[in-house]
C-alpha cells in the first residue's frame, strides 16, 4: 500500500516540489526566528508561494526566483540557491 501511494505521489508531483519544500523550509526557519506575527507570516508565505514559483523552479529560472524572493522576503532572509539548484539537478 505504501509503495503504491509513493508511486502515485511521484507521478503527480515532479522533482520541483522537492526543491519547493526545501525552499519553504529555509524560509520558515528564518521567519520563525523573527518577531513577526502569525498573520504576518501567513501573508508572507502566501506572497512567496504564488502559482509561478513551481514553473520557475521547473524551468531553472533561478534569477527570476531570486528576484521574486528578494521582493517578497526582503534582504534579511537568505536563500541558498546553490543548494536548491543541486536538488533540481537530474542526478540528485
Amino acid at each position: 500500500m505504501a509503495a503504491m501511494v509513493r508511486r502515485q505521489l511521484e507521478e503527480r508531483f515532479g522533482p520541483e516540489y522537492q526543491v519547493l519544500l526545501e525552499l519553504v523550509s529555509m524560509v520558515r526557519e528564518q521567519v520563525l526566528q523573527g518577531e513577526s506575527s502569525c498573520s504576518a507570516r501567513k501573508i508572507l508565505f502566501q506572497n512567496m508561494l504564488q502559482d509561478d514559483i513551481v514553473t520557475w523552479i521547473r524551468r531553472g529560472d533561478w534569477e527570476l526566483l531570486q528576484e521574486h524572493l528578494l521582493n517578497v522576503l526582503g534582504p534579511d532572509i537568505s536563500i541558498d540557491l546553490h543548494r536548491l539548484k543541486q536538488l533540481s539537478a537530474p542526478d540528485s
